[in-house]
């Protein structure tokens, strides 16, 4: 009895009905594979975020080994320059030293 009710519906179904399932299923098929090389881009970029968040945190871990030197570097440079503000430049130096030679030259005499 089933066959026979196929049959009936087979009757009602149009050629034109057909084609247009026929159209829907070959757009449906399409569809599926456009969403699934979007999904593959996703997946693709997914993984690149991924590596791209690695690599900052890479350049995060090195900017703060910079600023630790940077302090080091800092507190050398200040340890130098209170260092140099103690030393006579080499004009007056050499300024002092020729008086020094003139006042000792007037006191020998």
């Amino acid at each position: 009895m089933k066959s026979g009710g196929n049959k009936k519906t087979n009757n009602i179904v149009s050629p034109a009905l057909k084609q247009e399932f026929r159209n829907l299923g070959a757009l449906i098929e399409d569809n599926n594979h456009k969403l699934g090389a979007v999904a593959e881009q996703v997946a693709d970029v997914l993984v690149r975020t991924t590596n791209i968040e690695m690599n900052l945190d890479i350049v995060k871990s090195d900017v703060k080994n910079l600023n630790a030197n940077m302090d080091v570097v800092k507190s050398d440079v200040d340890i130098i320059k209170s260092g140099l503000k103690r030393k006579v430049d080499l004009e007056d130096f050499e300024a002092l030293t020729h008086r020094v030679s003139v006042l000792e030259k007037r006191v020998l005499k």
